[in-house]
């Protein structure tokens, strides 16, 4: 299905937009519909056969951090982070890695730590996000009731990586996400943001936010490590390290999300959900697709997204992120050393990770599916480099994701199909029916 502009058969009453969207937002509200034509149905297809890739990578996170040595964080010569977890101030036992993947996604404030006007605002943003981890029983249960949630699909994960790493990606397809479980545990366990108030603010993981919010936890880290506690430092790192790992993964690196989570859309009520999901299409396309990409340091290979980790094509991408994260442990182990920080302008990874403002430029990439022109407006692709279609009201974005449904996540597909089956059509056929440009 092609569209060049979505426009509504007529302009829908606050009840009939309200129904849309509350679907979308799982609000477990009833749907009326009154138009006859709604009835008419756009079937809602699901293809098992197609790549799809889960929103939340949590083992991929959990890995990159285990690989790693820490110095001067064992009690019998052996390094490996896997195998020296950390104690935190609420007596949670966890690892470096299983502090990657926690943080961010499963913990967070619902205000974006790249907002902040100011390093030291952001810093003291990413204190308050650690924090909630770190500090308080009920940060020690959420992460003890999320990581049991996930035990399944690790165990699944790991399996692949030790015995085939090129499965691990059908891993994810064969264990998605129970993102009501997750929710419900989130909520239960307030510790901060819940999972779907940090998936709709996560500007944090995506091209320069994700810098300045590794940037604002690194420096806090070269800090805490400065003033003589190594292992605090550490763990604080590991919780910023998520960011700098998000930032070799392609679906993260050009998708204008903080655009479109600044977008004004002239509609009564926030529609934040569908900028979202529209960030999220063009995340797992740059994902399937991979990205050319190249460091300031002068290497140049592909990345791919997220699940393809261990993927023998992602094999640069994964040397190249590890030793960035390498470099970044290294700085903590010699603030503590040394007992002095450096400044943010001479963080290491950097030198290793993306260089951004090459990757849409590239000519071997395919053009971006969203982008930003001069005027500050979200457009789509229309196939012509620099051109596009305006995306300016909520029904161009209830039309692009018509145009894009079966590119949407498994998880995403699930939820639709609990509240309304198979049929997207008996809820949106009627705004859509006859509208759309073949």
């Amino acid at each position: 299905m092609a569209t060049e502009h979505f426009k509504p058969r007529h302009n829908p009453s606050p009840e009939e937009l309200r129904a849309f969207v509350n679907v979308l937002l799982d609000k477990d509200m009833p749907v009326y519909v009154q138009d006859p034509e709604i009835q008419n149905s756009l079937l809602f297809e699901q293809h098992e056969d197609e790549e799809v890739a889960p929103m939340f990578y949590f083992s991929e996170h959990r890995y990159l951090g285990n690989t790693i040595q820490l110095p001067d964080h064992d009690s019998a010569g052996d390094h490996a982070a896997a195998n020296n977890p950390f104690t935190l101030q609420n007596g949670l036992v966890v690892t470096y890695g299983d502090i990657n993947a926690l943080s961010g996604d499963y913990f967070g404030l619902m205000t974006p730590i790249s907002r902040g006007a100011t390093l030291k605002d952001r810093i003291d943003r990413f204190q308050q996000s650690f924090d909630l981890l770190n500090v308080g029983e009920v940060g020690k249960q959420r992460a003890e009731a999320v990581i049991a949630k996930l035990k399944v699909l690790m165990a699944a994960v790991d399996d692949a990586i030790e015995h085939d790493p090129k499965a691990v990606h059908k891993a994810y397809q064969d264990h998605p996400l129970d993102i009501d479980a997750l929710k419900q545990v989130t909520v239960a366990y307030k510790a901060g943001a819940d999972f779907d108030t940090l998936a709709l603010h996560n500007i944090d993981h995506f091209g320069p936010e994700a810098r300045l919010t590794y940037n604002a936890g690194h420096a806090l880290a070269l800090q805490v490590a400065a003033q003589g506690d190594l292992q605090k430092a550490y763990a604080i790192n590991a919780f910023a390290d998520h960011f700098l790992q998000d930032s070799f993964a392609a679906g993260h690196v050009r998708v204008p999300r903080n655009a479109l989570y600044s977008l004004d859309v002239k509609v009564d009520f926030s529609i934040s959900f569908l900028k979202a999901i529209a960030s999220n299409i063009m995340h797992d396309e740059d994902g399937n697709l991979g990205l050319n990409v190249q460091n300031p340091a002068g290497e140049k290979w592909k990345i791919y997204g997220d699940t393809k980790l261990f993927d023998p094509a992602n094999s640069n991408n994964l040397r190249i992120c590890t030793e960035a994260i390498k470099v970044s442990v290294q700085e903590v182990h010699d603030a503590y050393k040394l007992r002095k920080v450096i400044d943010e302008s001479q963080f290491g990874a950097w030198k290793l990770a993306p260089i951004l403002e090459l990757v849409s430029s590239h000519p071997e990439n395919h053009l971006p599916l969203l982008f930003v022109k001069s005027d500050g407006k979200i457009y789509k692709r229309n196939g012509n480099p620099g051109e596009g279609v305006l995306l300016d009201t909520v029904w161009d974005y209830v039309g692009f994701l018509l145009e894009n449904v079966n590119m949407l996540e498994k998880q995403i597909q699930l939820q639709f199909q609990k509240i309304i089956g198979n049929n997207l059509g008996s809820l949106v056929g009627g705004l859509s029916n006859g509208q759309i440009a073949h």
